[in-house]
């Protein structure tokens, strides 16, 4: 019944792969077995009140006059389904036992689709809680935004590099391998590392000029700022 990605720490002690069709069969039949139940005896109830207001109608007809009888009793499996907690609850664990077995069968076992809904919302609401914490400390150790500078390689113990593009802030579209195209020429993103400059934390871009022939698999547009020398 657990989310998969649970699933790895558990099958240290416990058979999870072999369970799933077995757990997964259980949760269909349980949700029958109470869909089944639950329903004959919400038709019970559903026909008795038909049957009260049938009666009810019969003793205020007048004369010939013949009351039809309610059209309650062929609604009642919607009304089952849509309007009773015990609806609701057979009905999820039926469908969601008949996907969770198909899965099974077909090499695709997961867990029990609500808790996994659950789950990952909880973990993503957990993670987008955590980055921002840790995004908002970074930014406390940047200080201020400030225009990028550009350094020699040789001047920040970067001999691999050609320029170094010191920012202020992470350029989430700048990756290892990144080129830089520019009216200065183009140039590939050699090394990415932060250090501390002045008291600020500044992430360092390593640039080396693109020479050879291999393609541009990842692009972006920069203006190069004045190349400034190190103070």
């Amino acid at each position: 019944m657990l989310p998969r990605h649970y699933w790895a720490a558990l099958e240290r002690s416990l058979p999870i792969q072999n369970a799933t069709f077995v757990a997964s069969l259980l949760t269909l039949l349980a949700g029958a077995a109470l869909g089944i139940t639950g329903f004959m005896a919400h038709l019970t109830e559903v026909t008795s009140a038909n049957n009260d207001l049938y009666m009810e109608a019969a003793r205020h007809a007048k004369g010939d006059e013949i009351p039809l009888p309610s059209g309650l009793s062929g609604l009642s499996l919607f009304t089952f389904i849509f309007l009773t907690p015990q609806g609701w609850i057979s009905t999820y664990l039926t469908v969601s036992g008949l996907l969770r077995t198909a899965g099974s069968q077909f090499d695709d076992p997961h867990g029990d689709l609500l808790l996994t809904a659950v789950d990952a919302g909880a973990r993503r609401a957990v993670s987008s809680t955590s980055a921002k914490a840790r995004q908002e400390q970074r930014h406390r150790l940047e200080g201020p935004r400030v225009r990028d500078r550009v350094l020699n390689g040789s001047e920040l113990g970067m001999p691999e590099a050609d320029i170094v593009v010191v920012a202020s802030r992470i350029k989430e579209d700048w990756d290892y391998g990144t080129v830089v195209l520019s009216y200065d020429g183009e140039f590939r993103v050699v090394a990415i590392e932060d250090r501390t400059i002045d008291g600020r934390l500044r992430r360092l871009y390593a640039l080396q000029r693109h020479t050879d022939l291999e393609a541009f698999r990842r692009t972006v547009l920069y203006d190069f700022p004045v190349k400034e020398p190190r103070p």
